[in-house]
């Protein structure tokens, strides 16, 4: 698994008439977060975020087509073999796919794939409801949230598979709490320093989930030995 570049994602976009829609992409993306297996977190945000940390690197973006630029750039230069996340397959690569054609133009998008190929945009029917997904050639895309419900069968069926409900069950630790601010979108506007914060917790969760259960490790072990795709 050592040789397997394995890195957990998680964006936040502004939400000013709801939550979005992965596929119409129509709120701004202010901070991605992806961290490597067993490296730095890696966090792209729209103004300053003041911070001491040694395991965190922050890049202070102008407006939201620089943070994107920077943030594929940093994705060409590290070339990961799987993209993990809480729900990442079904809304923050969709979404962030489809808000860099919004913002950058539609030619960047073939930038997503180590080798410059189109993405394939498929249907997927999960829980009985048809989803968009896309499919990145070179990159694999392994949901934490799907292995845990395929995998985590040892902690029994869940009255919520929310990453705030599952990361408590497993590591009994929740997301960052914002009830001060009342809402995501007003966490933004209030404390900048904290919606970081909170970005950066999602992924932080998925991948100490993965030293504790190594679900994603599960996942390559029957791949390799079934001689099939991840």
């Amino acid at each position: 698994p050592k040789l397997i570049k394995v890195a957990s994602l998680d964006i936040e976009c502004e939400c000013e008439d709801g939550f979005p829609d992965p596929m119409i992409a129509g709120e701004k993306v202010n901070a991605i977060s992806i961290k490597p297996f067993g490296k730095e977190t890696v966090v792209f945000g729209i103004g300053p975020w003041e911070h001491n940390r040694s395991d965190v690197i922050y890049h202070n973006c102008t407006n939201e087509a620089n943070l994107l630029m920077k943030f594929i750039k940093y994705w060409r230069t590290e070339s990961f073999d799987i993209i993990t996340g809480w729900n990442a397959r079904f809304f923050d690569i969709p979404y962030i796919i489809n808000r860099t054609a919004k913002v950058l133009g539609i030619n960047v998008l073939s930038k997503f794939s180590p080798w410059e190929l189109p993405l394939e945009h498929r249907k997927v029917v999960r829980r009985g409801s048809e989803n968009d997904v896309y499919e990145i050639a070179g990159i694999q895309t392994l949901d934490y949230m799907e292995l845990f419900q395929k995998f985590g069968y040892s902690y029994g069926p869940q009255e919520s598979y929310a990453l705030n409900h599952i990361a408590n069950v497993v590591l009994g630790e929740k997301k960052l709490s914002f009830e001060e601010s009342g809402s995501l979108k007003n966490l933004y506007k209030d404390d900048h320093q904290k919606y970081i914060d909170y970005n950066m917790k999602d992924v932080e969760l998925v991948d100490r989930m993965e030293e504790k259960m190594g679900l994603i490790t599960l996942a390559l072990t029957m791949a390799y030995k079934g001689g099939v795709n991840y």
